[in-house]
């Protein structure tokens, strides 16, 4: 609920729980945006935020309804978030600060989606609305709230409603560089697989892997007839030769927090 009231208070908007519209599961919540200085109906949001049986594994916003115009009529967005974080506990669901990262990024997406006001839906937050370069600049910008003390003190709570000490917040924060030079490395080595493969006709994949992996990443020979790049969802999910964006986005996400 902090979390949602800081997208309220930044965005202008306000945000409805509706209990009696259909949902596909109990366990998913039904928002109704409305924007708070005109009142008019923006979009409406699903969270489907818990693990159950035969689920999506991962973490994603998807996209249900594109918003477009029709005259100066407009077609509000639908949009979902399908994760599996913590389940509730008598009613309440403690996050793993990794996991309120996670939902903050993906809480953007969909506010991307439902905040934009294009003509056509095609134009709408879609892989083929925006750059490449831009399609992850809102989420992960947002995302960087989790790292703000401010936000961290608003967004926490313990059993008896109190918000996480200063010195844990600090601490929360000083713990985003650790490792951070090894998590770069291994972007840019992904990124130039993901060009190998994409810019040469005969390239094979596992010579491919290991000259990028080699080179930026590890020595370390991966071990023979695993083919570790058959997991990597990217490959498949639109990044085709642009995964390489991820190391402009982070960057101008940064930015664009600063501003």
């Amino acid at each position: 609920d902090n979390v949602l009231k800081i997208y309220q208070e930044i965005l202008g908007l306000n945000f409805v729980k509706d209990v009696s519209g259909p949902r596909w599961h109990s366990d998913v919540f039904r928002f109704k945006v409305y924007d708070q200085e005109k009142g008019y109906l923006v979009g409406e949001f699903f969270l489907d935020l818990f693990p159950r049986e035969g689920k999506y594994s991962h973490a994603a916003c998807f996209p249900v309804i594109k918003p477009f115009k029709d005259g100066e009529e407009r077609c509000g967005a639908v949009s979902a978030i399908v994760a599996n974080m913590t389940k509730p506990v008598d009613g309440v669901s403690y996050l793993r600060f990794s996991e309120a990262e996670t939902f903050v990024h993906e809480f953007g997406h969909l506010m991307h989606s439902l905040c934009s006001n294009s003509r056509y839906s095609r134009l709408n937050w879609t892989w083929s609305a925006v750059e490449q370069d831009f399609l992850e600049v809102p989420s992960t910008m947002l995302e960087n709230w989790v790292y703000e003390s401010e936000v961290l003190a608003r967004i926490s709570r313990s059993d008896a409603g109190e918000s996480l000490p200063k010195d844990t917040i600090d601490r929360l924060i000083k713990a985003k560089m650790l490792g951070n030079a090894i998590h770069w490395r291994r972007l840019i080595f992904l990124s130039e697989f993901d060009l190998l493969i994409h810019s040469r006709d005969e390239m094979e994949f596992d010579k491919a892997w290991q000259l990028a992996r080699s080179k930026h990443f590890s020595d370390i020979e991966s071990v023979p007839g695993v083919q570790p790049y058959g997991s990597w969802m990217h490959l498949t999910t639109g990044y085709n030769a642009g995964y390489y964006s991820c190391l402009l986005y982070t960057s101008d996400a940064a930015d664009d927090l600063l501003c």
